[in-house]
């Protein structure tokens, strides 16, 4: 089973956006949502990005995340 973390990107290069996720940074393939900026929260499979979530979104999932630590 996958766990599905959202991750912000910091950073947008070509095709590529560099993403946080807690204290770590990584990169992940945008072609499949072309149309991210810096400070949008992706979902992402196999270092591509596959959905883009609202701010809220990602607030609501990263705080079930700290509940079931």
């Amino acid at each position: 089973m996958c766990l599905a973390i959202p991750h912000k990107i910091i950073k947008i290069r070509d095709t590529i956006a560099t993403v946080e996720c807690g204290q770590k940074t990584h990169t992940l393939d945008i072609r499949l949502t072309p149309k991210v900026k810096v400070g949008d929260y992706l979902m992402n499979e196999n270092n591509f990005a596959i959905y883009k979530m609202t701010k809220k979104e990602a607030q609501e999932t990263l705080k079930l995340f700290k509940h079931a630590k």
